[in-house]
């Protein structure tokens, strides 16, 4: 394994007084700014990274504006380079919407994406190379433009009781209900000369389904049974924390309900519930974990708390992060053994990590590397958003629109023939929305999409990341995000620098060896004895060896 080179000198350049219990020592070096990532092209593990696609922002392949599944079945090789395993698909089903959230058919494909043979075909292109692709289920809601609302609507007001009656599919009543939950809304509409009161507690164009009706549940039974058969190797589901509004048991019942319908019908499908409550505590993950589901980690993304990673960052609480995913990772194992843990930065319903005021710094890069390190340098799967390897922007800002925050992926710094157009309703700046672009930057280097590509290939190549019982480390700088992995009978050492200063820790009783590491500075950590000098923003990857 090429090493990046140490430039040692006898007068101090750049030096790290340690702190905490790990010693007096200093390790004196200078920081490169021109340097290669040592990636190991060897390694043909799975990284277990998710990497979430928003459809129509993605890749053009016919040059119409919109993003399309033969434009993501174009860039596989790309997501392979980066180091996705898990492809999750933002809603590709017809819809009024530039999102798609609000369906119309669940059984097709909206014709600017493409069409039921552009899905199978992509799924078995990336099943080809390693991939997984996880389609989002929208089984909070439907469209009110839908036949099938429509249908419902009539048989309904007319009373259809017959065996084919879709009249329970949504939940409607003849007046509005004089006591409803925090989060429900209903609104009328009028119907053959009647006024219908119907639930739409995200919006008056999405109708929610009545989850209580074993129709609704056996239909979507059977819309996942449809996209399985045509090549899908899981599902992401929207908006659980509504599906039943301020009922945290009941949602986390009919994920389980989804859940064992879905592995039914094949075993190793990929499932996880966007749960995304005021809290999103450890112990609600804990409980979707518990009936089969992951679910994703609101509780640490870029949300503008307390406890998200660029706040850990630029605060230097490396000790904070590793008692956050230690905690998270127990939590998750009181339930179930085959459970772990989702962290991810931000997805299309947030604003760009890249974004935050609080990273303008001289070492803006650094520290997007340093928070890129964090999440990805855990157990479980985390989830990259699109873009967000090559610093691509975008936030709502006074316009206040999620369009903002689906801008299109940069693919070439000029001739970007797969770039897709703005999204509806975008109002972001038009230039320079990202730092790098894609095919340009996934290559060489030490650029920030070069990065993903180094954590990504640790991931693969070393399984105790993903799988192994992680353990805070006693006794290291508190600026260090420090662990202890067990692992197959196997012992690592995991760390990571939050600070633009050197870190220091001792290591665990035993002989231990550098086996991996992220030198985001060029600079190479210092093992001496049971010592470790970790250089700024880096990680660094020990194995016991005796």
């Amino acid at each position: 394994m090429k090493k990046a080179t140490l430039l040692l000198f006898p007068m101090l350049l750049a030096s790290c007084a340690s702190g905490g219990g790990s010693g007096s020592s200093e390790y004196s070096y200078e920081r490169q700014t021109t340097f290669d990532y040592d990636v190991d092209t060897s390694v043909t593990g799975d990284s277990r990274t998710g990497y979430e696609i928003f459809v129509g922002s993605f890749a053009d392949s016919n040059g119409d504006g919109y993003g399309d599944l033969k434009g993501i079945e174009d860039k596989l090789d790309y997501l392979k380079a980066i180091g996705a395993s898990i492809l999750w698909l933002t809603p590709i089903h017809p819809s009024a919407t530039y999102h798609h959230y609000d369906v119309e058919d669940y059984y097709a494909v909206a014709s600017q994406f493409g069409d039921l043979d552009a899905f199978s075909s992509l799924c078995q292109k990336a099943s080809q190379k390693g991939m997984t692709v996880i389609m989002d289920m929208v089984f909070n809601h439907a469209s009110t433009r839908s036949t099938l609302f429509k249908t419902a609507l009539e048989d309904y007001v007319s009373g259809n009781t017959s065996s084919t009656s879709k009249k329970d599919y949504f939940r409607f009543s003849d007046a509005a209900p004089s006591q409803t939950k925090e989060g429900q809304v209903f609104r009328s509409i009028q119907y053959g000369g009647k006024t219908v009161w119907y639930e739409c507690d995200f919006d008056s164009t999405m109708a929610d389904f009545n989850l209580d009706a074993q129709v609704v549940r056996d239909f979507h039974e059977e819309v996942m049974r449809f996209w399985i058969g045509k090549g899908a190797g899981g599902f992401r589901y929207d908006g659980v924390a509504y599906y039943y509004a301020g009922e945290q048991a009941k949602n986390t019942e009919y994920a389980g309900y989804l859940a064992t319908k879905a592995k039914a019908i094949k075993e190793d499908v990929y499932l996880i519930v966007e749960n995304w409550e005021s809290s999103s505590s450890y112990a609600r993950i804990g409980a979707f974990a518990g009936v089969g589901q992951h679910a994703f980690n609101f509780r640490n993304s870029v949300d503008g708390t307390n406890y998200s990673f660029v706040t850990y960052v630029n605060q230097k609480k490396g000790s904070s992060v590793s008692a956050n995913t230690v905690s998270l990772q127990k939590e998750i194992a009181k339930k179930s053994p085959d459970g772990d843990p989702v962290f991810f930065l931000s997805n299309h319903d947030q604003d760009r990590v890249y974004n935050y005021t609080s990273l303008y710094s001289s070492d803006r890069v650094e520290k997007m590397k340093c928070i890129a390190s964090l999440y990805l340098l855990t157990p479980g799967t985390p989830f990259m958003y699109y873009g967000e390897e090559i610093g691509l922007q975008g936030s709502r800002g006074s316009a206040n629109t999620d369009a903002n925050r689906r801008l299109p992926m940069i693919w070439q710094p000029t001739n970007d023939f797969a770039r897709c157009s703005d999204p509806v309703g975008t109002t972001y700046k038009a230039d320079d929305r990202a730092l790098e672009a894609a095919l340009k930057s996934v290559a060489s280097g030490n650029g920030l999409a070069r990065h993903y590509v180094k954590l990504n290939q640790i991931r693969a190549k070393f399984p105790a990341i993903s799988k192994g019982t992680y353990a805070q480390l006693e006794g290291a700088d508190t600026t260090l995000a420090a662990y202890t992995i067990s692992y197959q009978g196997k012992d690592y050492v995991l760390a990571t620098n939050l600070d633009s200063k050197c870190g220091y820790f001792n290591l665990p009783e035993g002989t231990y060896s550098i086996v991996d590491e992220v030198t985001t500075v060029g600079v190479p950590a210092q093992l001496s004895g049971s010592k470790v000098a970790l250089p700024e923003y880096s990680s660094v990857l020990l194995a016991k060896t005796a």
